[in-house]
């Protein structure tokens, strides 16, 4: 897993990264952005509240992981949040504590940026046999 992580980061040049927190002191580190996704639509239920959500590495180790809740709402604001990981089973646990569960979005963004299956839960073999 680690391997197609540090091949698909080595591709983009790191750079510097500065993200705003909502509430919290900004996080700024070098990396390279590795996936995004953003649940917004154009029409529908999402055109005027939706999330959005990236992963990060981090040069020298470890990943970051980002949600921005965006809004078109009159006196709402967008909120701002990002997590620093160890690893890629961190950066799934971080956007399912944040997200109280594990949305579409944070399903795409994991998928495209570790490409396997990183966020999804693994059975013991008794479980598996009785599954299939």
């Amino acid at each position: 897993m680690s391997e197609t992580t540090e091949t698909k980061a080595t591709e983009q040049t790191m750079e510097r990264i500065k993200l705003t927190r909502t509430g919290e002191r900004d996080l700024i580190f070098r990396g390279a952005k590795l996936a995004e996704a953003s649940e917004h639509e154009h029409q529908g239920p999402r055109q005027n509240r939706w999330a959005e959500v990236k992963v990060f590495e981090v040069e020298g180790g470890g990943f970051v992981a980002r949600a921005i809740h965006r809004t078109c709402w009159q006196g709402e604001q967008d909120t701002f949040h990002a997590w620093p990981c160890a690893d890629p089973e961190a950066v799934a646990k971080a956007f399912e504590d944040h997200f109280q569960g594990m949305p579409s979005v944070v399903k795409e963004v994991l998928g495209e940026a570790f490409e396997g299956d990183v966020g999804v839960e693994h059975l013991g073999q008794a479980e598996q046999a009785k599954g299939a």
